[in-house]
């Protein structure tokens, strides 16, 4: 199982003429077998820094360690199809495919039979409260909270090791949130996973292991 490390992490953009300092120095420590939350504010840099773990983009200075090896030596493409499920908060579906053929595409990258990621797409489409009524469906036709589950269960289909989660209950209401967080913690605790979620929700930040804070950039507290 996944172990991440960061060391002296740097990241920054241009925006609106002045240069903002997304992520500065930041150490970081995320292990298998835990549910760990980064929880901050809009524009605090945590989603900057998923997109690093996440080889979305690269670091300006520092390095991302994952099991020891540099993740910049790494295929990025490689390492989010076998590695790293990335779950985005804009879903990130694709509109001419259905339900079924969103959840399976990556598992067909993978050279995993179709029938197999077809019967997989089905099992964790139901993990993520929906029934197969939906796997002939187009996003199109989807709210906003069906649509997200479908991109989380697009995630957990491929069962990688690392699981990176971008605001993942930012639309889904009260009953849906639980059963996510559970969905995730479940991955941490029972398949060993390395689960690393940001958001705002402090009923998600309840249900994790570790909680990590983030303010301007830089890690500002440690909740165990």
């Amino acid at each position: 199982m996944a172990k991440i490390q960061t060391i002296d992490l740097n990241f920054s953009y241009r925006a609106k003429h002045q240069t903002i300092h997304a992520v500065k120095d930041v150490n970081l420590l995320l292990e298998p077998g835990l549910m760990q939350v980064i929880i901050g504010k809009s524009g605090s840099g945590k989603s900057t820094l998923l997109s690093l773990l996440a080889s979305l983009q690269t670091p300006e200075q520092g390095m991302i360690l994952v099991d020891d090896m540099d993740l910049q030596k790494m295929d990025a493409d490689q390492y989010r199809r076998k590695r790293a499920a990335v779950i985005f908060q804009a879903y990130n579906l694709f509109p001419l495919l259905t339900v079924q053929e969103n959840i399976i595409y990556p598992l067909l990258l993978n050279k995993i039979p179709k029938r197999t990621a077809e019967t997989q797409a089905e099992k964790v489409l139901e993990q993520v409260g929906m029934d197969a009524s939906f796997l002939k469906r187009f996003p199109a036709t989807l709210s906003g909270g069906e649509q997200q589950r479908v991109a989380i269960a697009r995630a957990l289909a491929n069962q990688t090791d690392i699981v990176l989660a971008d605001e993942p209950t930012g639309n889904l209401d009260t009953k849906n949130t639980e059963r996510i967080t559970g969905l995730l913690s479940s991955m941490a605790h029972n398949q060993g996973c390395c689960v690393v979620v940001v958001t705002h929700d402090l009923s998600v930040a309840a249900n994790a292991d570790r909680v990590f804070a983030m303010d301007g950039g830089t890690l500002s507290g440690v909740a165990p």
